[in-house]
């Protein structure tokens, strides 16, 4: 029987499946494109189901052509988009918005609003990165704030998070930390240990990243 790796390569404008024999050689290369939609200037979205159907159909196109079956895959390795976000449902597994594109800049003037608060330094101690509309932190805050009862549900654990897998109500995969705007805390929660803990943080800050975070306005309705 002949064992294989299958590469996963999840792009920006479509999806490969690469079949690798034990000798690294490639056996079956299979890819399909997806549309691109953009909703305003600046916006980039894709349609969820568009992500999914074609790393199926990929893989099984990729197998067929090597004439394998899920039980010769000893391995899968899969790369994405990284910064592209996406929110579902838990239960039912339905998105509740188009994935917003690692391209996107909607959230550029949250950004700078951030920035020119002061709290560039605060956002990199917590986070490792700067502020810009590429990472997935501001995306996040833009799908929770899309709906009124939708950061209500990631704070029960009803919605999923794409990018690392982790629950929104938890928001930190080793370096993102969540900050409660009612309470007035940075809730940390370590993916190692999955121990949550409360720092408190200064009423001043607060205050302005909450305003902040309230007076950015809906730029596309939920679908």
């Amino acid at each position: 029987m002949t064992s294989y790796v299958l590469a996963l390569d999840q792009g920006t404008t479509s999806t490969r499946a690469i079949l690798f024999r034990a000798d690294t050689s490639i056996a079956a290369v299979a890819q399909q494109e997806f549309p691109q939609h953009f909703p305003a200037d600046g916006e980039v979205e894709h349609e969820p189901e568009d992500l999914w159907a074609t790393a199926v159909e990929t893989c099984r196109g990729a197998m067929r052509e090597a004439g394998a079956t899920a039980r010769d895959i000893v391995s899968i390795g899969i790369t994405n988009q990284r910064e592209t976000t996406l929110l579902w449902d838990r239960a039912t597994g339905r998105p509740l918005h188009r994935a917003i594109v690692w391209q996107d800049r909607r959230t550029a003037d949250l950004c700078a609003r951030l920035r020119e608060a002061g709290h560039e330094k605060l956002f990199a101690a917590k986070t490792g990165l700067v502020l810009d509309p590429y990472f997935s932190g501001t995306k996040l805050a833009w799908l929770l704030n899309r709906a009124p009862d939708v950061a209500e549900r990631a704070a029960r654990g009803e919605l999923m998070a794409y990018r690392h897998g982790f629950r929104v109500s938890e928001l930190v995969d080793l370096r993102w930390d969540q900050i409660d705007f009612d309470r007035g805390t940075l809730a940390v929660r370590r993916a190692k240990r999955g121990t949550p803990s409360t720092h408190p943080i200064m009423g001043d800050e607060l205050r302005a990243l909450r305003k902040l975070q309230r007076e950015q306005e809906p730029k596309s309705p939920f679908r």
